[in-house]
């Protein structure tokens, strides 16, 4: 993919445009003053940004993120129906935002980029990576931007409207499975996020369809991330409607993930859910107890206290020796760190 080529064709009238701007303000010294040239601007913002990438320490990756957006937003402000600005300005925030450990920064500057992704979805010539971009940061970033429960619904929305629009624009089975890899994750946060709603059941089933049609479409997007979210949209259908062949299938998606990626604690604690679930309590507390080995936090440990989903292991002697009256968490919210892809 290439975020960074310009159409010359475009260049030109909107340089005429910020030199005739800029006459005014100049005086007699406008006809001597430098045109800024927007590709070296452009250019020298997506430099800063790769040598971010490769700096050695945070203090030298947060210093040329700067530059870059610095950059990034000289150019769209010289030229601010150009598209390409607004958009490298609102991935460079994002890109910084990443890096960011500070959760008051990190979410300044994701909201930042919302806005540049807002403004380049009113220039001409948008294209499919926006979209994407922008769905897919609304929904990795839930927990930062989202309140309440209606707030997270409110921007989970956003971001599904935001994917289905990139989704029209896309013309290889490449694009389209990366939206809808996206799709599918933030489908299954909006069901989680929804408990008791009546589209519930058909948001579970739509997220179910978008992790099978990219897997199709893209060996790029069989990933242990789009397997075990497969895996808990299948489970959780199959927990509503006791369906023990869906939660056979959330096993299979879920031992597949966990094939790709044998260190992951989540994807251990989601099969643990889906035997015991089956009714299959060996298996259910060989793949927890492996669970809690990497669970530094005991987040894990303390959802599995009290979830639900694991009460047939419960009258196991293991589970009994190792989990004792502590208080829990909400084990709903164990899904939430493994939509990220970062």
């Amino acid at each position: 993919m290439n975020f960074h080529e310009l159409r010359a064709n475009r260049l030109l009238p909107l340089l005429a445009l910020c030199l005739a701007v800029s006459l005014p303000a100049f005086g007699d010294d406008a006809t001597n003053a430098p045109v800024p040239n927007l590709n070296q601007l452009l250019a020298g913002g997506i430099a800063f940004e790769k040598v971010a990438e490769e700096a050695k320490t945070p203090a030298q990756a947060t210093d040329n993120y700067r530059k870059a957006v610095e950059q990034f937003s000289r150019v769209a402000t010289l030229a601010p129906d150009l598209y390409r600005a607004h958009f490298l300005w609102g991935h460079s925030l994002y890109t910084t935002a990443r890096h960011m450990t500070d959760r008051d920064q990190r979410r300044t500057l994701i909201l930042g980029a919302r806005e540049q992704y807002l403004a380049a979805a009113r220039c001409a010539g948008v294209d499919w990576l926006l979209y994407q971009e922008w769905g897919a940061m609304l929904a990795n970033e839930i927990d930062l931007l989202g309140g309440s429960a209606a707030e997270r619904r409110a921007i989970l929305q956003e971001a599904i409207n935001s994917l289905n629009a990139g989704l029209n624009l896309t013309r290889f089975s490449g694009e389209r499975a990366a939206i809808e890899r996206e799709l599918g994750a933030a489908l299954l946060l909006l069901a989680r996020s929804s408990p008791g709603a009546p589209n519930q059941r058909t948001l579970y089933k739509q997220a179910i369809e978008k992790f099978e049609s990219a897997t199709k479409l893209s060996t790029e997007a069989k990933t242990a991330r789009v397997y075990g979210l497969w895996g808990v949209a299948l489970l959780e259908i199959g927990k509503a409607d006791n369906d023990r062949m869906l939660m056979r299938q959330a096993v299979e998606r879920l031992q597949t993930a966990l094939d790709m990626d044998a260190a992951n604690a989540e994807i251990r604690y989601n099969l643990a859910c889906a035997y015991a679930l089956l009714d299959q309590p060996e298996a259910g507390m060989r793949h927890l107890k492996l669970c809690l080995e990497h669970d530094p936090d005991r987040t894990y440990y303390q959802a599995a206290s009290k979830d639900p989903d694991l009460a047939n292991l419960r009258n196991t002697p293991e589970y009994n020796q190792i989990f004792s009256d502590e208080s829990s968490v909400d084990p709903q919210t164990i899904i939430r760190s493994q939509i990220s892809d970062h």
